[in-house]
């Protein structure tokens, strides 16, 4: 099995290979009411041309084989979504 690394949006910082995207370009980060205080609410990865996939604070980003993807916390943490997940 090979190794994946992970980080919550909005709940933990934010590591160096994920900043490394964000300078590259590959990933959009932005914020609700336009500013980054406390941290992004969103984050658009943008691994092709006709595609992307769009994270929200407390989803998982995730580092693999096939690149950047995000995932939902209940997907991530093995769990049946919770009231509150949903909206």
């Amino acid at each position: 099995m090979n190794s994946v690394e992970a980080f919550r949006l909005g709940h933990h910082p934010m590591p160096d290979w994920f900043m490394d995207e964000v300078t590259a370009n590959r990933v959009t980060l932005h914020n609700d009411d336009g500013r980054l205080r406390g941290g992004p609410d969103e984050a658009r990865i943008m691994p092709g041309t006709t595609w992307q996939y769009i994270a929200r604070r407390g989803d998982y980003i995730v580092r693999g084989e096939r690149g950047l993807y995000a995932v939902r916390p209940w997907n991530f943490e093995g769990r049946e979504p919770r009231e509150g997940d949903l909206g």
